[in-house]
């Protein structure tokens, strides 16, 4: 899961190096599926330099994580 991180990174990081420095969200889907909960998890250990968040759609689940995390960056 990391090194395809990595590769995003590295291609925003090459498209415009002052986006990187910016306060990222990253979302993990689908965590209805217990094995994507299991690589959100490590995603989260991973980076824990990162705000990881997780969102499923199907169970209606993760949004007011997603918002209060969008609020707090305007915020400040």
């Amino acid at each position: 899961m990391v090194p395809k991180w990595k590769v995003l990174y590295n291609e925003l990081k090459e498209f415009a190096p002052e986006l990187v420095l910016r306060t990222r969200i990253i979302l993990g889907t689908k965590t209805d599926l217990d094995t994507n909960n299991e690589k959100l998890d490590e995603l989260k250990q991973s980076l824990a330099d990162e705000t990881v968040l997780g969102i499923s759609v199907y169970a209606r689940e993760g949004f007011k994580s997603i918002e209060n995390a969008f609020l707090a960056i305007i915020g400040d």
